[in-house]
C-alpha cells in the first residue's frame, strides 16, 4: 500500500531528479552494451544481440540460450 505522500514542489523536484538520473544511467548502460555487441547506435540493438543461461526466458522472449 502506498503511503499518502504530499506532492510538494520539493518532492516533485526530487522525483524528477531521480528519474533523470535513472534514465542517464540506463542510457549509459545501453551505450556500453551496444559497443560490446558491435553496434554503433543503441537503436541498432536487436534481440539477436542477447543471450541467456536461464531457460525461463527462452520461450516467451525468443532470446537464444548460450
Amino acid at each position: 500500500m502506498l503511503h499518502n505522500v504530499r506532492a510538494s514542489p520539493a518532492n516533485i523536484n526530487r522525483a524528477a531528479e531521480q528519474l533523470h538520473y535513472f534514465q542517464k544511467v540506463c542510457r549509459a548502460e545501453l551505450l556500453d552494451f551496444s559497443c560490446l555487441t558491435g553496434n554503433n547506435d543503441i537503436h541498432a540493438l536487436s534481440i539477436s544481440d542477447l543471450s541467456t543461461t536461464s531457460s525461463e526466458f527462452l520461450i516467451p522472449t525468443e532470446i537464444k540460450h548460450c
